[in-house]
């Protein structure tokens, strides 16, 4: 099969992982430990397509207009995550393989939600299977404002081929559009701060903004509030301030990314490498066909190690039905916040009865 094996143990991993953080970017050292973190990290390749190929059907059975996206971990996230959360093993990390179904609402979410755990009910041993309960941060969403479901699905086969993969763990996000609006807008403006808003680090003005435009989000779509935000009237005056102070639609209109491609260089093409850069405001797209994960592995591979010492440069290797869904499953990675910010002022315009610039 063309998809990277395990090779090392986890053990092997976790000390590579430890000695990168102490070697120095660019040294033959930090290229050796690279390499072994590269090869565990691409072997969840194929345990995250036969994850994505599972969730696509049945995020299609609840919603046929539900955009279902994969992503492999980025070695500034997985560095970061070491760094920030003291005695994380990289080898006990759940979402190195990721998958994300975007689908209208909250109940094509919980109906998800609903078929996973119907499955793992009747899951035979050799069947990849959900194994955590359900991480619901919309019934619970955190204070920073994030909202979603998120799933672990442990890979299982008893094939030939396949069962060197058994063990595998791959997480599912699902997300409605407004809730994935307010994430990728927040990556976006992370991005152009070189903050690290995400992980609930960096500029608190920002921060607060962020929580309260997501509390708004959540009486739009009458689900449970965001702790420690004000409610009814308040909420929607605090947020206003917030918009005010920050500029917020002039911050957000001035992030966009510039495509160094025309999208119709991409018809047929269902693999990319998204290399992003925030200083020059453009975004590079390297596309490949689906029989081409080796190469397009390699490439991703190669540009992380080139660009390791930039803070302001991205790069992240996806899978997606074509460049419309890549864009519509990675909209940050164009700072493209429109949908957010036309929504939020919309929602303050009703709700304080005024007219915003």
């Amino acid at each position: 099969m063309n998809y990277v094996k395990p090779f090392y143990s986890n053990g092997a991993v976790d000390r590579a992982a430890n000695e990168l953080l102490n070697s120095i970017r660019g040294s033959a050292e930090y290229a050796e430990h690279l390499k072994v973190i590269n090869q565990w990290r691409s072997s969840h390749l194929w345990p995250l397509e036969k994850v994505r190929h599972t969730l696509k059907n049945r995020s299609y059975r609840v919603d046929q207009a539900a955009v279902v996206v994969q992503r492999l971990k980025r070695l500034a996230s997985i560095e970061n995550k070491l760094i920030r959360l003291e005695g994380t093993r990289i080898s006990g990390m759940q979402d190195i393989g990721g998958c994300r179904s975007i689908v209208k609402d909250i109940d094509c979410v919980n109906r998800i939600v609903g078929i996973y755990e119907e499955a793992k009910e009747r899951n035979p041993e050799n069947r990849s299977v959900l194994i955590s309960t359900p991480r619901d941060y919309i019934a619970y969403p955190k204070e920073t404002g994030y909202r979603g479901v998120h799933l672990i699905i442990k890979y299982q086969s008893d094939g030939t081929d396949t069962k060197t993969w058994n063990g595998r763990k791959i997480e599912i996000q699902l997300r409605t559009k407004l809730q994935h609006s307010w994430a990728t807008t927040l990556e976006s403006v992370s991005t152009v701060l070189g903050q690290q808003l995400k992980a609930n680090l960096g500029d608190p003005d920002w921060l607060r903004f962020f929580a309260l435009a997501s509390g708004v989000f959540a009486v739009r779509e009458e689900a449970p509030p965001i702790p420690g935000l004000p409610t009814g009237m308040e909420l929607y005056q605090e947020t206003l301030q917030y918009w005010n102070k920050l500029n917020v639609r002039s911050v957000l209109f001035g992030c966009g990314i510039i495509g160094s491609q025309q999208e119709t260089d991409f018809v047929g093409q269902s693999l990319f490498v998204l290399h992003m850069d925030a200083t020059e405001r453009k975004i590079h797209i390297y596309s490949f066909e689906q029989d081409e994960l080796i190469k397009a592995n390699e490439k991703y591979n190669d540009l992380e190690k080139r660009y390791s010492d930039r803070a302001d440069v991205d790069i992240v290797l996806v899978k997606a039905e074509d460049i419309r869904e890549l864009r519509l499953g990675y909209p940050n990675y164009w700072a493209d916040t429109g949908v957010f910010t036309q929504i939020l002022q919309d929602e303050l315009e009703k709700n304080l009865d005024l007219e915003l610039e």
